[in-house]
C-alpha cells in the first residue's frame, strides 16, 4: 500500500483503523503487529512484516 499508492504513515494509520472498524463490525477481531493472540489453543504474535490479523 505504501509503495504502490505512495501513502505516508498517518494514511496508512487511517486506513488500517478503517479496515479494523469494517472487520470488527463484521465479527472479526483485530490484532495489530506485535500483538499476542490465541487461535486453536496456540498463543500466536502478529509478526512485524504482517500489518494486522483478523480471527473470525
Amino acid at each position: 500500500m505504501r509503495v504502490r499508492h505512495n501513502l505516508t504513515e498517518q494514511e496508512i494509520f487511517e486506513f488500517l483503523n478503517l479496515c479494523k472498524n469494517k472487520l470488527e463490525n463484521i465479527g472479526y477481531k483485530v490484532y495489530f503487529k506485535g500483538s499476542k493472540y490465541t487461535y486453536n489453543n496456540l498463543t500466536k504474535i502478529v509478526k512485524d512484516n504482517e500489518l494486522f490479523a483478523a480471527i473470525k
